[in-house]
């Protein structure tokens, strides 16, 4: 999506408004994607694969773009509360802006932040209603946590393949292996980031109500 510049990556990296407003009401990102399936074609020529799997918040923006040029994807919804989602991502970018300024708008990139999310679920649940719910398996942050192998199991099943009891051990140990906060924890404050969280409850309320009582994000 970068090659053909219409990509989120260019929002934390440069400050340019004009930017963002194009690419969230006017750029056309069916061409993105074509481009996007024919470098995936030239990049797998060799060992073609059955089955394609990408995972990339951004899509859940330009979904309808992206059904055009892959009509027979199916999809992985994750869920998690969005006080806890947007504050990170805002951070992240955060880290990726500071290479390129002296001078970090942490509201900015909490304000574009905060937008490209609200309207990527938007465009997620209108797609979804329009005959396409059962294209999507849902999984929850919470559930995930406390059962990640049956929720392992469970997308697989959605998907048709078969989780071995090898990949299964595989899974198992990897997870022995790096316990949360492995490597130190990283904090971050909402109000630093100059984000609101009643606000951010309030604002993503429409979520909320189609996927439970506590307000989540999904990317």
């Amino acid at each position: 999506m970068g090659h053909d510049f219409k990509s989120q990556v260019f929002l934390p990296m440069f400050r340019i408004p004009s930017y963002a407003q194009w690419l969230e009401t006017e750029a056309d990102l069916t061409p993105t994607f074509h481009y996007v399936k024919r470098v995936l074609k030239l990049l797998q020529w060799r060992c073609p694969p059955t089955r394609w799997r990408l995972k990339n918040p951004s899509y859940s923006q330009f979904i309808a773009e992206l059904d055009a040029v892959f009509p027979d994807a199916r999809y992985c919804m994750t869920h998690r509360d969005i006080v806890d989602v947007l504050p990170s991502v805002t951070d992240l970018y955060g880290e990726m802006s500071r290479g390129n300024t002296d001078n970090l708008d942490r509201s900015w990139l909490g304000e574009i932040t905060t937008r490209n999310c609200e309207q990527g679920l938007q465009a997620m649940l209108a797609f979804r209603a329009i005959g396409n719910e059962q294209r999507f398996h849902d999984i929850y942050f919470s559930a995930f946590q406390a059962d990640p192998l049956g929720e392992v199991a469970r997308l697989y099943a959605f998907l048709g393949d078969e989780l071995t009891e090898q990949t299964r051990a595989q899974m198992v140990a990897w997870r022995f292996d790096t316990p949360r906060d492995k490597h130190g924890r990283h904090e971050y404050d909402a109000d630093e980031l100059g984000l609101d969280v009643a606000a951010l409850r309030a604002r993503f309320r429409f979520y909320a109500d189609r996927f439970g009582s506590k307000p989540a994000t999904g990317r």
